[in-house]
């Protein structure tokens, strides 16, 4: 009963997930989807990436109020990068923050990649999209859904491709 009820608050804190019961009364908590709420400058480069990581997921990434917070960020908070996405160690909630610099194209493929974290890449992949370096206009591709899928209960495998 006790990791029912640490299942339940667990899903609270997420947002949105399914409980299901698995091998020996284990719950499990799936969730497929995120809102991310953006500084309204960044709104339509994250209106692009949460629509591109919901078609190639199947789970339901949008913009909306108290989502995710986007938002412009300083150097340090970037810790030097164009964007990062970090998570709080205390309270365990995600911030993602962009240079101010930003063009609107370059912000999607930020986006895409930052928002990739938050979804469940934790870490980087060799190459494509969620490689530490990533190239501009980089597609949601199958290492990307791989890293993305091994955490986010993925409803579907689609890269863009």
């Amino acid at each position: 009963m006790k990791c029912m009820k640490q299942a339940i608050i667990l899903c609270l804190l997420l947002g949105g997930c399914d409980i299901s019961i698995g091998d020996g009364g284990t719950p499990i908590v799936a969730r497929c989807g995120m809102t991310f709420d953006p500084a309204p400058a960044l709104l339509e480069a994250t209106e692009a990436a949460a629509t591109r990581w919901s078609a190639a997921t199947g789970c339901d990434v949008r913009v909306e109020a108290g989502g995710v917070p986007v938002r412009f960020a300083s150097a340090e908070e970037r810790g030097g990068h164009q964007a990062a996405a970090v998570r709080n160690r205390v309270t365990g909630e995600w911030s993602v923050g962009v240079a101010p610099s930003l063009l609107r194209w370059t912000a999607e493929t930020l986006l895409t990649h930052e928002l990739g974290h938050v979804l469940g890449c934790l870490g980087h992949t060799t190459d494509g999209l969620m490689a530490e370096t990533t190239t501009l206009y980089a597609p949601i591709d199958a290492s990307a859904l791989d890293c993305v899928c091994s955490s986010l209960a993925c409803a579907l495998f689609a890269p863009e491709l």
